[in-house]
């Protein structure tokens, strides 16, 4: 990866935790912690990452924030693919030959 690239990425993931600031997302994340300051190292992490961990840690933030405001309640016996932060499909488990 270029230092372009690199900082292209750095500036994104600066203004991606400024939204997350405001929108609430690192309260949404302390119901998870163990200890204070969990939600805030996990947001930083997320920053010290490359570009497909990040992209990994943001689907999995729109999971969580999509559990927890319950908008997987009908589908409890399905698994759910989210794919560029947007949940694609519910459905079947997939097996290693169709991932």
């Amino acid at each position: 990866m270029t230092s372009a690239n690199k900082e292209k990425i750095a500036q994104e993931i600066s203004v991606q935790n400024e939204i997350e600031k405001e929108s609430g997302v690192a309260e949404s994340l302390k119901k998870y912690e163990h200890r204070p300051g969990q939600a805030e190292k996990f947001l930083n992490d997320v920053g010290s990452c490359d570009e497909d961990d990040i992209k990994t840690a943001y689907n999995y933030l729109v999971f969580f924030n999509c559990l927890d405001k319950g908008k997987f309640n009908k589908y409890m016996n399905n698994w759910v693919l989210v794919y560029n932060q947007e949940v694609i499909e519910y459905g079947q488990e997939y097996t290693k030959e169709e991932q």
